[in-house]
């Protein structure tokens, strides 16, 4: 009799990649919220399109005013990927401070639980005996606690920000001890560092930004992205992921107080990307009318130097 045995390190996505990170800098980062005043968020990525079982996010993020330097908000998300459905609840906290006159400094902390759960019914099984294996995969309930800072400075021709955030501090084994079976799956931390710098000139508005992010065990991402604005009004944009990756959106701004972006992601380099197919993505934002108490904006710190 002869025993063979294997190890091989499997590499996956957990918290998922969003084209819009720039105007969803609140999916990673609660010390963002507030910082636009009241607004509602909505954002659908369908990634890899054709592929059956790929990843489909969908995000919902109320963000309030803010009160006396604070604000709060909350987040309910919907992410699936294959036979694993996840629905994570949070609330988020903001703190304002102000370093100068030009700079002011966020921070933020979040708290929230994620209900996991899967679709075994789904799988291509080649035989339906028992599994003693499958009795590990069962649905469980995590824990989130995040938590980020924010730094924002206003300049004469340009404005800067730059944010460092974990959305979730726990790392949460994922599945329970069956049959004696140990699995070593776990939701691993993500670390983000986003930023950017939006500089004007007399025809358009040059918006480049970049986004950071590691995972213990896993490859670091990285994304850079250059969206041309004119006057504030519409905004188009390209950028690359890992070399891998390419990808432009659009967006039209300022429509009756709401904000609608679309964005496409595709394969560079098909000899080295076994996932081929495109991915799409949809935002929408809405600014509710009374915003009279929100963080220190830009536009007020440009005033205030005039």
């Amino acid at each position: 009799m002869v025993f063979v045995m294997g190890y091989a390190r499997v590499y996956s996505q957990q918290l998922p990649h969003i084209l819009f990170y720039k105007e969803n800098l609140n999916y990673f980062n609660p010390a963002v919220t507030g910082m636009e005043g009241s607004l509602l968020l909505i954002n659908h990525r369908s990634q890899w399109l054709s592929i059956p079982g790929a990843p489909e996010t969908t995000s919902i993020r109320f963000n309030a005013n803010s009160k006396k330097n604070a604000s709060w908000g909350f987040m309910l998300e919907s992410d699936q990927i294959f036979i694993e459905n996840r629905i994570s609840i949070a609330g988020d906290y903001s703190y304002q401070i102000s370093l100068d006159e030009r700079s002011t400094l966020n921070f933020g902390l979040r708290v929230g639980f994620y209900n996991s759960f899967f679709e075994l019914e789904n799988l291509n099984r080649i035989s339906n005996e028992p599994n003693e294996i499958l009795e590990a995969v069962s649905p469980y309930i995590g824990n989130i606690i995040g938590a980020g800072i924010h730094y924002n400075r206003t300049g004469d021709t340009a404005d800067y920000f730059l944010s460092v955030a974990t959305p979730n501090l726990v790392n949460f084994r994922r599945f329970k001890t069956t049959y004696n079976i140990y699995t070593q799956a776990r939701d691993q931390r993500h670390y983000y560092v986003v930023g950017g710098v939006q500089i004007e000139t007399p025809l358009i508005t040059l918006i480049p930004h970049f986004l950071m992010r590691a995972v213990q065990n896993a490859p670091a991402l990285y994304s850079g992205m250059l969206g041309l604005n004119y006057q504030n009004d519409y905004e188009l944009g390209l950028g690359i992921t890992n070399n891998y990756y390419m990808s432009g959106y659009v967006q039209v701004k300022n429509l009756n107080n709401f904000s609608v972006s679309a964005g496409y992601e595709f394969a560079t380099r098909l000899n080295e990307t076994s996932l081929r197919a495109g991915t799409i993505e949809m935002n929408l934002k809405y600014k509710f009318g009374n915003n009279k108490e929100s963080f220190t904006t830009d536009e007020e710190i440009k005033a205030t130097l005039e």
